[in-house]
């Protein structure tokens, strides 16, 4: 089919034949660009930028947090630090601060947030806002030395538990939360679960301990006797009673019962890095008292003061973010598994959000009990899940969900939504 020709341009036939090759020509030339064009667009948009400036859209954040694996840790790593956060917000703790600070900063996160520094559960349970920010977790090798006294060198778990504090290594923590004011009472466990396990009550399983407490109204000393899977079922109940989505779901492991941590928006017991966190309280001492071990007339249960009990929760001093008995009451369970080497694997890096080993078959304990005095706020130790004991008890963490920070950063979990 020949091209039309335009009146204004008629001529010989030889001309007219040499017009119609050039129009050829330009339309040839005019669909080679516009290939080599849409090819450039096509590998552009197939092209992955490179992984040190790896840009992640906000949509797909939450994917990022779900991945575990080894390989992909340290593109994680980088992109977290890389996340901008709202230039509103107040800034990271970070250590060390003093106790004026910590509390203003608390009381920032809370003004940022919209929500109280200090709520109650439905059953009467203080809980105090824990800012996010950074610290060095577990203990210097001087600070290890100094408490092996309170270790029995002959124990080859206990020694192997208290080793594993350290090397230190660098966390941040990227989301506000909430943690239990004081241990859960005898009284709060009994409520939600109908039962106190406890064996310095009235109504302890040995007559020592019900001797001991007689005539001692113990409904506000902490619960102990529990094991790991009793303070998670409290967790679910307690979320269920409030219609918060239970963070626990049940599965086994080598044929015993165990829970998986969801950290959906219902209570939990908090990760080993958020503890630590606020127990120490902007600081970065031995205790969150100082170096030397806590005055038992002051803030721990122990010396000449302890009796060889447990004590009511919250009559001696808390820290700066008002948190009692983090050290010396009873030791109290959290979320972690226990892998001796883990602290070791973290310590060239920055761990966001930790939540200890999967290896593990024990679950941590944190805080010490009324006996020791030199019990640090990195020491730890571990038992199997359903070990329970006349000095073990815990307290609770409440995520907080916010629209006004990024996603949540914890590896493998989904965002808290009721």
């Amino acid at each position: 089919m020949s091209m039309p020709t335009n009146p204004a341009n008629a001529g010989s036939l030889n001309n007219r034949g040499n017009s119609n090759k050039a129009d050829y020509t330009w339309m040839g030339n005019l669909v080679a660009t516009l290939g080599l064009i849409i090819g450039v667009f096509i590998v552009l948009a197939n092209r992955q930028p490179p992984k040190d400036k790896l840009h992640v859209e906000p949509a797909t954040i939450q994917q990022l947090a779900q991945v575990s694996s080894t390989a992909a840790t340290p593109i994680r790593e980088e992109t977290l630090a890389s996340i901008e956060w709202p230039k509103s917000a107040p800034p990271f703790a970070t250590v060390p601060m003093t106790a004026d600070e910590i509390e203003s900063l608390q009381q920032q996160w809370a003004d940022y947030l919209g929500v109280p520094v200090e709520i109650k559960t439905s059953v009467g349970t203080s809980m105090v806002l824990v800012p996010p920010g950074d610290f060095r977790m577990g203990g210097t090798e001087s600070q290890l030395t100094a408490g092996f006294g309170v270790v029995k060198q002959d124990d080859a778990h206990w020694m192997s538990c208290y080793k594993s504090a350290s090397p230190q290594h660098d966390v941040r923590i990227t989301r506000p939360y909430y943690i239990s004011k004081y241990e859960i009472t005898q009284r709060e466990f009994e409520a939600v679960m109908q039962v106190n396990p406890s064996w310095h009550a009235s109504t302890g399983k040995e007559a020592y301990y019900r001797d001991q407490m007689r005539g001692m109204d113990t409904a506000a000393h902490p619960v102990e006797g529990v094991t790991w899977l009793d303070c998670v079922r409290f967790c679910n109940r307690l979320s269920e009673l409030e219609n918060k989505s239970p963070s626990y779901q049940a599965t086994s492991q080598g044929g015993r019962p165990d829970y998986k941590t969801t950290f959906a928006a219902g209570y939990r017991l908090p990760t080993e890095a958020e503890w630590e966190m606020a127990c120490r309280a902007g600081t970065d001492s031995r205790f969150w008292t100082g170096e030397e071990p806590i005055d038992p007339e002051q803030a721990g249960w122990h010396g000449k003061i302890h009796g060889s009990r447990s004590h009511k929760v919250g009559e001696l001093k808390g820290n700066a973010l008002g948190v009692h008995d983090m050290c010396h009451n009873v030791w109290e369970w959290v979320d972690d598994c226990f892998a001796p080497e883990y602290y070791a694997e973290c310590s060239e890096k920055v761990t966001y959000d930790p939540i200890g080993s999967s290896e593990g078959t024990m679950r941590i304990v944190r805080g010490g009990m009324w006996p020791y005095a030199d019990t640090a706020a990195f020491d730890r130790y571990a038992y199997h899940n359903d070990f329970h004991c006349n000095y073990v008890g815990f307290r609770l963490v409440l995520p907080i969900p916010s629209n006004k920070l990024p996603a949540p950063q914890i590896e493998s979990a989904p965002a808290p939504i009721d």
